[in-house]
Order: C-alpha cells, then structure tokens, then sequence
C-alpha cells in the first residue's frame, strides 16, 4: 500500500464521539444535583471549546482518508 503511494488506512477512534456524547447528553432520571452538574458541564464545554475541539478530533480521520482515496488515481 505505501509501496504505491498511498498512506496506510486509520482505524476511526470512537473516544471522540463518545466523550461528546456522554459529557452533552441529558440522563433519563436526573436529581437536582444532577441539573446542577449537567449546567456546569455545559458551561465548561462552552468555555473551553472542547465541543468543537471533540467534533474536529472526529472529522479528522474521516478528512483523512477523503484525501487518501485521491491519490494515485491518475497513475
């Protein structure tokens, strides 16, 4: 495969995907301590930008292998 010019595959990393679904997703029975958590947690994922930074760490092997599937189609 890298003998012909293309970059090995990458196996898509789930960490991503899940952390964001996990620290963004409501739970079904939730005490007050619980809405108090959850409102601190969306608060940081705000403020840090880790939302984004989560939904990028997902984008990027999928970008990847687009870029991949390009090359050494003309040869």
């Amino acid at each position: 495969m890298i003998e012909d010019g293309h970059d090995p595959s990458c196996p898509a990393n789930p960490l991503p995907a899940r952390a964001h679904h996990r620290l963004t997703t409501t739970r079904a029975q939730e005490t007050a301590q619980h809405v108090l958590m959850r409102a601190m947690r969306e608060d940081n994922m705000k403020t840090s930008g880790l939302a984004e930074r989560l939904r990028a760490a997902q984008d990027a092997p999928r970008e990847s292998v687009g870029r991949t599937r390009g090359r050494g189609d003309s040869g």
